[in-house]
């Protein structure tokens, strides 16, 4: 594919860049002809670039074509600087951590146990704080779940508080904020962190003059995809890294796709950014050309977003497309609402070829519906799965896998030896597993682990596992990680079918691991322990979804995916926005319910005039987001898009739309 005009002014700045690129423009296409141009034109190193994308996923993918291109050779496939942001902070929080008191072998909690620890040690806090004022108008568990909340919020927790707050208000946040640190020098100390303690203590870094100096010089270009679902912390990184007067920023972004509010992306950042390039003599370049719809899915696109004043696109497609409004029976029940729409959604596949079922979605705003409607399509004769994101790291084997040759080449601690036994191919019990972690032993070899054994299965488990152990230590030095791979797969067992997803999983990896010949055996560690916790991402060869099976997926998973052919259900489903004592909107401030005198023992909370127009504020901005979710889930669409519309009473009437079925509905009564 050659670049247009406008892709090519982007791929050949000579400035710093804001791309601002939408639906199917080719933003990939020119991110990634824009490092080629840098390493093959420009003779920049490729050490001396780094480029941000959003998901792991996107780097793995833009790593792969880099080297399909022979942009990066064999050699530097995996020291290439493609990552997430949290990946690069990880690194150099392993690298640097220890200005910060951070042991480099620090561990990511997953978001989950992240959220639930923060809950416990929350509710800790609080018993010991009884006395707070909060408790006679919220009482226990109000005041808990208000805590929570506020501690999750790092951009709140990690800014000066701002609005019209009594004195009992600004007490209770600088209470919390302390907790929020406490909390996060206890995380720094066990070596547990989250990904929000990777921003803040990623930043904190970079208040070492020293070493943003060093980094502002070693990287020469910057470049960021997705620009716009930055939030605030990630944006004064990057904004730390850049130094106009000694480097070069490219961002693509597009503010009609940013639907990461939940994650606290900041359109603000995006706009700031924009603005700075243009006062350092920067470029601002539109891409508003799709190479991906045709003319009647632009024109319907242009039109359901006319009202919001987005940009209009224009379409470099030359396929055919349509456009289907497929009307459905009035029902007030929800189950019998879905019940209709999923078979009249089979009997619209039912019509089509079964061959191009590979290539059609069905698109939710959230995941919660999708098992519903899975098992009507299903009992209708459609095969349908639900898609999620594979990374080749996270699959049982080749995790098992990494744990054994991180330990082989050195990271012989309890976290490795532990992912070991617990791995699909050993058969320890949860207890004796428990007793080695309680244990000192330092490796797999220590003496004294006999005297733990209570079941003979332990025990023989123990000595297949103590021999194999000892047999690839000694093959380490000798034979390469590759050749390695494949014996230890052999010792524990794994039987490999030819054309199986397992079979090419394994072949992807271990052919991967060629790349580590004539490696130090700490570079190779290094590489290994980047793959293992999930700082680098390979996407799975093959179609893991056969290709006449349907898919179902929430909008959010599709991000920069595109099909054939797009269904939206479920449209009539609104934004839910629950209880909540306060209201945080960036930019803004904060504010409270404040209790007010009442008849009896209840205190009851008031809503505030500045909490109420808080309120509006971020509902207005709610709306938004939800308005750039629906032009995301249209804009995957190739060269078919459906939407199913139940009947509304709004003829003609912009008011009171509440949900996208309103919505499409008034849009297309104005057709």
């Amino acid at each position: 594919m050659n670049p247009n005009e406008k892709q090519n002014q982007a791929i050949l700045a000579t400035q710093s860049v804001a791309v601002l690129a939408g639906a199917g423009s080719g933003k990939t296409f020119v991110l990634i002809e824009r490092i080629k141009h840098l390493v093959l034109e420009q003779k920049i190193p490729l050490n001396r670039i780094l480029a941000f994308t959003f998901t792991e996923k996107a780097a793995g993918e833009m790593r792969e074509r880099l080297f399909e291109s022979g942009t990066v050779s064999e050699r530097d496939y995996f020291s290439v600087n493609i990552s997430t942001l949290h990946s690069f902070l990880a690194g150099l929080l392993r690298k640097h951590g220890s200005l910060l008191g951070l042991d480099s072998e620090f561990s990511v909690k997953d978001e989950s146990q992240a959220s639930l620890e923060i809950e416990e040690q929350a509710s800790l806090w609080l018993k010991s704080k009884l006395d707070s004022p909060f408790y006679e108008d919220l009482g226990f568990q109000r005041l808990l779940e208000m805590i929570v909340s506020l501690i999750s919020d790092t951009h709140l927790m990690t800014c000066n508080f701002k609005g019209d707050l009594s004195s009992k208000e600004e007490n209770l946040l600088k209470q919390v904020q302390a907790l929020y640190f406490e909390l996060q020098n206890q995380r720094i100390k066990e070596a547990k962190l989250t990904f929000d303690d990777l921003e803040v203590l990623g930043l904190k870094l970079l208040d070492n003059p020293s070493l943003l100096v060093h980094l502002c010089e070693e990287y020469r270009h910057i470049l960021v995809d997705e620009f716009q679902d930055t939030n605030f912390i990630q944006g004064e990184i990057i904004h730390r890294l850049w130094k106009p007067e000694k480097n070069f920023l490219f961002i693509v972004g597009d503010t009609k796709q940013s639907i990461y509010g939940f994650r606290r992306a900041d359109l603000k950042v995006f706009e700031n950014t924009l603005e700075k390039i243009k006062n350092h003599l920067g470029e601002i370049i539109i891409l508003n050309q799709s190479y991906r719809f045709g003319s009647n899915i632009c024109k319907k696109v242009n039109l359901v977003f006319n009202d919001l004043h987005f940009d209009k696109m224009e379409t470099a497609a030359n396929h055919e497309d349509c456009v289907r409004l497929v009307k459905l029976p009035h029902s007030e029940n929800i189950q019998e609402q879905r019940q209709l729409e999923a078979c009249l959604l089979a009997d619209i596949l039912k019509e089509v070829s079964q061959e191009t079922w590979g290539q059609t979605i069905i698109l939710f705003k959230n995941g919660s519906s999708m098992p519903s409607y899975k098992e009507i399509l299903e009992k209708e004769g459609i095969p349908c799965k639900i898609s999620k994101n594979s990374n080749l790291f996270d699959e049982p084997e080749i995790k098992a896998l990494l744990h054994i040759l991180c330990y082989l080449f050195g990271k012989k601690n309890r976290l490795m030896q532990t992912g070991i036994m617990l791995s699909c191919f050993f058969n320890f019990s949860s207890e004796f597993v428990e007793s080695y972690i309680n244990s000192q032993a330092r490796n797999f070899l220590d003496s004294f682990i006999l005297d733990l054994f209570t079941s003979t299965q332990d025990h023989t488990e123990w000595q297949k596992l103590t021999k194999l152990i000892e047999k690839w230590e000694e093959l380490k030095p000798v034979i390469e990680v590759e050749e390695l791979g494949w014996i230890i797969l052999k010792d524990v067992g794994i039987k490999l079918t030819e054309n199986t997803q397992q079979r090419i999983n394994l072949e992807h990896f271990l052919g991967l691991s060629k790349m580590f010949k004539d490696w130090a055996p700490q570079k190779i560690l290094s590489t290994l322990s980047h793959m293992l916790w999930g700082e680098m991402t390979i996407p799975i060869r093959g179609n893991p979804v056969s290709p006449d099976m349907v898919r179902l997926a929430t909008i959010h998973a599709t991000k920069g995916l595109e099909f054939d052919s797009v269904f939206l259900v479920n449209l009539s489903g609104g934004k839910k926005h629950p209880r909540t004592d306060y209201i945080f909107v960036p930019h803004q401030g904060i504010a409270f319910k404040r209790p007010t005198p009442s008849v009896g023992l209840a205190t009851e909370l008031i809503e505030t005039e500045n909490f109420l127009n808080l309120q509006n504020e971020k509902k207005k901005r709610d709306w938004e987001e939800e308005m750039r979710l629906l032009y995301v889930a249209m804009t995957r669409a190739k060269k078919q898009l459906t939407f199913f519309i139940k009947p509304t009473l709004k003829k003609n009437n912009k008011q009171g739309i509440k949900n996208w079925n309103d919505w499409i509905s008034y849009v297309h009564s104005e057709e």
